[in-house]
């Protein structure tokens, strides 16, 4: 079976499966074309990662959990040891994420949500000094919030102190207070001479300046 079909049977990505077998979780045959040939039981292997991965085992753990999976002298109380592991980092996370829960809605309780640039929120997370570790997770986690706008969700601080500059009159060089004149309106035509050469005089006989 090729990498497309064992992507279809298992369900993962062929970019996934082809980075198992670059870490060495999976080890496919070759067949005398040179492309990649998944067995059963390379196929079952598959199926094993997919699963490990979906109940959140790091990639290091599910090598250790394969490599249990493959030995028939395990011990039981091997797997359990590193099932119960991985459970206690979960609560872990999962109290971690109670307590940014509870910090975030303090602090939308606290930001009044209007047009006033003031909020409470950002107070927060611009406090120096004061800081905690749960108000740099929390900063994080408001970076992964989609909140549309009009929703009385946060707002940008207005941007204070930018005037726009107005710009220069351009003037003579030699009269500080007269402005730039304008362009000069065309001259009129010349009469022309014999031959169709132009006058340089005007009507009136006087010469163009």
């Amino acid at each position: 079976m090729n990498i497309g079909e064992a992507a279809e049977t298992t369900g993962l990505p062929v970019k996934t499966i082809r980075y198992y077998e670059e870490i060495g979780l999976v080890a496919p045959d070759r067949g005398n074309n040179g492309y990649r040939d998944f067995s059963g039981q390379q196929l079952t292997r598959l199926r094993f990662l997919s699963q490990a991965r979906s109940l959140g085992f790091s990639l290091e753990e599910c090598r250790r959990l394969m490599g249990l999976y493959c030995d028939e002298n395990r011990a039981s109380r091997d797997v359990r040891n590193l099932a119960e592991s991985h459970l206690s980092e979960i609560r872990e996370k999962i109290t971690q994420l109670h307590a940014l829960e509870r910090k975030l809605q303090d602090l939308i309780a606290e930001c009044r949500g209007d047009d006033d640039p003031d909020c409470a929120i950002l107070d927060e997370l611009g406090s120096s000094g004061t800081a905690r570790a749960s108000s740099r997770q929390l900063f994080h986690l408001l970076l992964h919030l989609n909140i549309p706008r009009g929703s009385g969700g946060v707002k940008p601080p207005a941007i204070a102190g930018r005037i726009p500059t107005p710009t220069p009159v351009r003037r003579n060089s030699g009269s500080s207070g007269s402005r730039r004149p304008g362009p000069r309106p065309p001259r009129p035509a010349g009469r022309l001479r014999a031959g169709g050469v132009p006058n340089r005089r005007h009507r009136g006989g006087q010469r163009r300046r």
